[in-house]
């Protein structure tokens, strides 16, 4: 829901608490499971490579990992299938029809600022996995 463009977000009205949890609920294995796929990944490129991988080559290839979740989150998720497709279970009742389901520039937006940020993770992940 907080991921919605603004119109379809006001016309819907707040996020329940049952929402809000399975949310957080969700979102940690989530985050699980793409880390440690990275991490997972990571291991196995300095493994091929006889146990050796400077810090920038495990940090390009992090983020180049990182980047590539965040491009299918944006073209295939958000574009395609919550823009193009549309299919009836992402359209909040009430809310059919409502510009924001055609945004394309909403979704690359407020998911552009995650380009920089993943320069964190990717240095953390890339520092550990060069050690």
């Amino acid at each position: 829901m907080h991921d919605y463009p603004p119109d379809i977000r006001e016309k819907f009205g707040p996020k329940s608490e049952e929402a809000d949890r399975l949310t957080r609920l969700w979102a940690i294995p989530l985050f699980a499971v793409m880390i440690g796929y990275v991490v997972f990944a990571g291991l196995r490129v300095k493994r091929a490579n006889n146990g050796r991988l400077s810090f920038r080559d495990a940090f390009k290839y992090v983020y180049l990992l990182f980047l590539s979740f965040w491009t299918f989150d944006l073209v295939v998720l958000d574009w395609l299938l919550f823009t193009t497709i549309q299919p009836s279970f992402i359209v909040l009742p009430g809310t059919e029809g409502m510009a924001g389901y055609k945004d394309y520039l909403f979704h690359l937006k407020v998911s552009w600022p995650a380009v920089p940020m993943l320069v964190i993770p990717s240095a953390v992940i890339g520092w550990l996995i060069s050690r």
